[in-house]
């Protein structure tokens, strides 16, 4: 979507309105686009966090040290399949989003904006970019450790914590300060399948990240045209 503010003026506001009160009124209409709609964030929170989790390491009893997967999975559907999959593997985890809350304490009393002058490598000059500057929230997250063992909980258990140390940095195209806190543990180790002979050991922590969700950028062009970048994409590529 392409809006000119010189021919948008007389609709987004009564005369001699600013142009910080034009540029609000007509990025308030673009970001109504589907298309622009930040939904990718989330996804790439989540797959860092499966990629780290999906490194943890253990001595088991053979005297090798082995690797745990992480999937994506809520502790029902995680139960379903260790139903199903009679030789699924242990230890495991599974992480799952479970909360997104406005961070009130990191929150902005107003809307404001951000302006940035990018250079183009493609067509050799510098370009304006101008944004709402973004959200900030807190998304709750729950890991659960699976295991056959009181040994493998108590280490994979010990190394999760270590991770945080207070908090453990995540990182991904749309964000490089991002924190995520380990608010609370709990012991949920009581689980029986009835199709197993063996008890399923499980400890669920809950994971606090406060983020910043990116709002869509858009560019200013010499003739007053903005246009529409999307989040995360690199002026240079436009």
């Amino acid at each position: 979507m392409d809006v000119n503010l010189d021919t948008n003026e007389s609709s987004v506001g009564s005369p001699g309105r600013g142009p910080r009160e034009i540029y609000h009124k007509i990025l308030q209409e673009m970001q109504k686009n589907p298309a622009v709609v930040p939904i990718s964030v989330y996804k790439e929170f989540l797959r860092f966090l499966i990629a780290t989790f999906g490194q943890l390491k253990y001595l088991a009893e053979d005297g090798k040290i082995k690797e745990i997967k992480c999937m994506h999975a809520r502790p029902e559907r995680a139960v379903a399949k260790l139903n199903q999959q009679q030789n699924m593997v242990l230890p495991t985890t599974t992480i799952s989003q479970t909360a997104i809350q406005e961070a009130e304490n990191r929150r902005r009393i107003s809307n404001l904006f951000q302006h940035e002058v990018r250079w183009n490598e493609k067509k050799q000059r510098a370009e304006r970019v101008i944004r709402v500057v973004d959200r900030p929230v807190n998304i709750q997250y729950t890991l659960n450790l699976w295991t056959k063992y009181i040994a493998d909980m108590d280490q994979l258990a010990a190394t999760i914590r270590l991770l945080f140390n207070p908090t453990m940095s995540v990182n991904t195209k749309f964000n490089k300060v991002s924190q995520i806190f380990l608010v609370s543990e709990s012991d949920n180790s009581t689980i029986n399948l009835a199709d197993r002979e063996d008890r399923i050991i499980k400890r669920s922590f809950v994971l606090s990240l406060e983020t910043y969700i990116p709002n869509p950028r858009f560019k200013v062009t010499s003739t007053g045209e903005i246009q529409s970048l999307g989040v995360g994409v690199d002026i240079a590529d436009c």
